[in-house]
């Protein structure tokens, strides 16, 4: 044991000086953050002096040389390179990825998992096709007893769960059914339905998720970029049931370029604690409204941990309601200007909102005003 370690692992009662010699030696030593100060003060103060007085031609050179050097490094930081090798853009929120895998990920597993797994499916005893002999499904024990199942617990296990990662159904293994050394479980993977979408690029159909994959890197591959995406995903009803932490894809080229994107990889505390606002101000408005209009009661769904498309929609067609039942006539400037108030507490006709987009306005209408009657523009 070096000195160090023998005074860190000392007790303070052998501590050989005294608390009185430490408080002295304290008050008559100069603090570290004192001398550097002082010597940065006179550091700078030296190249204040310098540049007060003509340099030399070899200082003049050595500065523009460096100041040279500088600009190269500016321009030639990493941080440039990072954002334009980010090629593969999500469709569902404003994160984008270096690679084809990374970016395939990010979309399966935080948007559209509809892959699984399931404990064993085919029950806690296992028939080899090839002797017709049972193992156990947790260890692969032959011939298992119906003591040795129980030691697995296999009574706590849900049979209709399933698990979204590979991972996580290790983990439950090891935790409810003891398993120390994980079984061959690659048939235990539960396959989801077939994924039917469009192209926003081209408009092209495509019948599995793994198409759609192929597809889309071939138009990032040519340097398409969310700008260029045109319309919804068009998923099957039940496909769209299960996308989550998501946007509407022809929103995300805009709301990537506010001062707090939506992302679901990385969610940003500033567009949390916004969306937190105008979630309580959407509340309040429900509240005006529930108040003269006895019918209109209080919202059915909750408000919570919805995006902000999905707030505003819900929002616009209790607006729509009220509206309709004093008799207003809606037009999509007032849907505007109520999406202005509800977001910037104005209606600067400079702050865009998602109303502005003539797409999302137009299926919001189709989908949010069918039941009130469909109001002239």
């Amino acid at each position: 044991m070096d000195p160090i370690q023998h005074w860190r692992n000392s007790p303070p009662e052998t501590e050989p000086a005294s608390l009185s010699a430490i408080a002295d030696a304290l008050r008559n030593t100069p603090l570290r953050g004192q001398t550097s100060t002082s010597s940065l003060n006179s550091r700078r103060s030296a190249v204040s002096t310098v540049s007060g007085s003509s340099l030399s031609s070899g200082s003049a050179a050595s500065a523009s040389s460096a100041a040279r050097r500088s600009r190269v490094s500016k321009r030639t930081r990493p941080k440039g390179k990072t954002a334009e090798k980010r090629r593969f853009p999500c469709t569902f929120c404003c994160d984008s990825f270096k690679s084809k895998f990374d970016w395939a990920r990010h979309e399966r597993s935080l948007h559209l998992n509809i892959e699984g797994w399931r404990c064993a499916p085919f029950g806690s005893v296992e028939i080899s096709a090839m002797t017709g002999g049972g193992s156990c499904a947790y260890c692969g024990l032959a011939d298992p007893t119906p003591t040795h199942l129980e030691d697995h617990d296999i009574t706590l296990c849900k049979k209709d769960q399933i698990y979204a990662r590979k991972d996580h159904l290790v983990q439950h293994l090891r935790c409810i059914h003891h398993v120390q050394d994980t079984p061959s479980i690659d048939s235990w993977k539960v396959e989801g339905p077939p994924v039917s979408s469009r192209c926003g690029f081209c408009d092209l159909r495509m019948e599995t998720w793994q198409e759609r994959v192929d597809h889309l890197v071939s138009h990032f591959r040519r340097g398409k970029t969310m700008d260029d995406w045109k319309g919804e995903h068009d998923f099957e009803p039940m496909i769209t049931a299960l996308v989550t932490n998501a946007i509407p894809p022809y929103l995300i080229a805009s709301d990537s370029k506010t001062y707090a994107p939506f992302s679901a990889m990385a969610p940003n505390l500033a567009h949390a604690d916004h969306l937190q606002q105008i979630t309580k101000s959407a509340e309040q408005s429900f509240e005006a409204w529930s108040g003269s209009d006895p019918e209109s009661g209080a919202p059915t769904i909750s408000l919570h941990d919805k995006s902000f498309p999905e707030l505003l929609a819900f929002h616009l067609g209790r607006f729509a309601q009220h509206q309709t039942r004093l008799g207003v006539v809606l037009t999509d400037k007032m849907f505007q200007d109520e999406a202005r108030r509800l977001q910037f507490g104005s209606v600067d006709p400079l702050d865009d909102t998602v109303a502005d987009n003539e797409e999302w306005l137009s299926l919001f209408r189709s989908q949010h005003l069918e039941d009130h009657g469909r109001q002239s523009r």
